[in-house]
């Protein structure tokens, strides 16, 4: 819950291989879509609406 961004620099660096700015680009709109659709599923309005009642952790 503390992290800012967490795998958006690896899924950026991913495009910019694949297809230059807009490859980049492409990648952020895919995660940002991906997080609009799982805050809808999980009933968040707002970023701040997530908290740890919304993650389950799995035992090692």
């Amino acid at each position: 819950l503390g992290a800012a961004g967490v795998l958006t620099g690896r899924a950026t660096l991913y495009g910019v291989l694949a297809g230059g700015h807009p490859g980049a680009c492409k990648a952020l709109e895919i995660l940002r879509d991906e997080l609009a659709r799982t805050m809808q599923l999980c009933g968040a309005e707002t970023l701040a609406a997530i908290d740890e009642t919304m993650l389950r952790m799995t035992s090692p």
